[in-house]
């Protein structure tokens, strides 16, 4: 449901005066979804009526919005449709949402005709004097986001959640303001975005991901790059280092810290042995035993470190963090555990919509694993998932858009199995499973080619692995 006006909206004209943004701008909003809706929702509060643009003929919120806004301000116009963005380059302003590409030729035009093109992360930062810490990566972002929330919570501070995770950045911006802000933000929200100044920024890893977006991993990968212009902190992956990420980054922080699955000392939070066991090390200090950790998964030790160099350039002491980590399992969807029968583990991990989460979701089970993967694959390269299937997975089964595009890579590294559902899927590897195995989806695919999001696959997912018999 679209929501309301809010009453106590702080006043941004000033913020917003400096992006040339005032009620007598001709500015249009592109997109009507999650984000859209809350731009246009926030410029109204401000006193500037946009227009709204959608190529889809029937964006899902259009009606709810339409009953919302239109009896209040009858002067919105919304066009949507193929024509929908004929007339862009009249504009004074674009705001791009992220599910649509600045490729599109019609925004191509716009920008060469000197329409200025910005997003809602640029509106918000310019808004806030409060610190932003700032989370992308390939994997692992909303695990992160999350963790580092629940940190800053544990310490006795309040934490605003946003971006790519739930809330659009707009709709935290109200007239209480929380202690630190922690935005989620993807590829697509960072392209477009040149204001962000964040107290600390982090990027937690890169595999190919969005290759029907971006013409070639350098392209996405810096995009990435830009959450790292004008941090005060700079975070990278210690077993992923990318220096041309950090050199590239405007203004460059010479603070630099690293995290990391690595016991070389030069990593300020990293893993190493005490006493024969793993712990979570920081500053050579150790902190928490690998095993008490709560989330599942090698991969979700490197989030623990992540979100512990996070809080710690924000000043969160350690014993909050620690707390958390012997607390928090894990999101859904995410490594999540369904059920034990028969001594073989059932494992949702639907969020794996591309391979690297796949390889991750791999490393991270010691069985033998029957694996359920497939989707829209988004024009990733598939050869990278060769080595880890052929030595971890003696049963693959395939479904859904780029089953054939899976099959045709990884032929003859494992036996390969072909469904056309989720539930078809779930009783053939229940027919085939021994003890001591994992079932596991992980689909290293996106799933919209089947469901409405990587929330209903691992539902349905998980609903038949409920069904089957004890």
């Amino acid at each position: 449901m679209v929501a309301a006006l809010k009453p106590h909206l702080i006043d941004n004209s000033a913020a917003l005066a400096r992006l040339g943004l005032t009620p007598q701008s001709h500015v249009v909003v592109v997109g009507l979804g999650i984000t859209g809706v809350s731009v246009v929702r926030y410029l109204l509060q401000q006193g500037i009526i946009p227009a709204i643009v959608d190529s889809r003929e029937q964006p899902p919120a259009l009606q709810q919005f339409q009953q919302d806004y239109l009896q209040q301000w009858p002067q919105l116009q919304i066009d949507t449709g193929a024509h929908a963005f004929n007339n862009l380059h009249t504009a004074t302003h674009l705001i791009v949402s992220p599910g649509v590409a600045l490729s599109e030729p019609e925004i191509e035009q716009a920008r060469i005709s000197g329409v200025q093109i910005i997003s809602d992360i640029d509106i918000f930062a310019l808004a806030v004097s409060t610190p932003i810490i700032a989370i992308t990566g390939s994997n692992g972002k909303s695990t992160v986001t999350t963790l580092v929330g629940k940190m800053i919570e544990c310490a006795g501070k309040i934490a605003a959640l946003g971006g790519n995770i739930g809330t659009p950045v707009l709709d935290l911006l109200q007239d209480s303001t929380p202690d630190v802000y922690v935005l989620e933000l993807s590829s697509f929200q960072l392209e477009i975005t040149s204001y962000l100044q964040p107290a600390v920024a982090v990027v937690l890893n890169l595999s190919e991901d969005h290759m029907d977006r971006y013409d070639n991993f350098a392209a996405y990968a810096s995009a990435k790059a830009k959450i790292y212009n004008n941090a005060e902190v700079m975070i990278d992956n210690y077993c992923q280092r990318t220096p041309s990420l950090l050199e590239n980054a405007l203004h460059t922080s010479q603070n630099q810290r690293y995290f990391g699955l690595t016991d070389d000392h030069a990593c300020q939070f990293r893993i190493g042995l005490v006493e024969d066991s793993e712990w979570l090390i920081a500053y050579d200090q150790p902190l928490i035993e690998a095993s008490e950790i709560a989330m599942q998964g090698r991969h979700n030790l490197s989030n623990a470190l992540a979100a512990l160099a996070l809080v710690d350039a924000v000043n969160i002491q350690p014993a909050a963090a620690v707390a958390v980590l012997h607390e928090f399992s894990g999101l859904s969807h995410r490594m999540e555990s369904v059920r034990e029968l028969h001594e073989v583990r059932w494992i949702n991990d639907s969020k794996a919509t591309n391979i690297g989460a796949c390889k991750a979701a791999l490393q991270g089970v010691k069985e033998p694993v029957i694996l359920i993967a497939g989707g829209d694959s988004k024009g990733a390269d598939f050869s990278d998932l060769i080595a880890i299937v052929e030595q971890k997975v003696p049963v693959l089964i395939l479904l859904g858009k780029d089953a054939d595009r899976l099959q045709d890579v990884l032929q003859g590294f494992t036996a390969i199995h072909r469904v056309n559902t989720i539930e078809q899927a779930v009783n053939l590897a229940a027919s085939m499973v021994q003890a001591g195995d994992t079932v596991l989806l992980s689909p290293a695919c996106a799933s919209l080619d089947q469901f409405e999001n990587y929330q209903a696959r691992g539902d349905a997912f998980k609903n038949a692995v409920m069904r089957l018999p004890e």
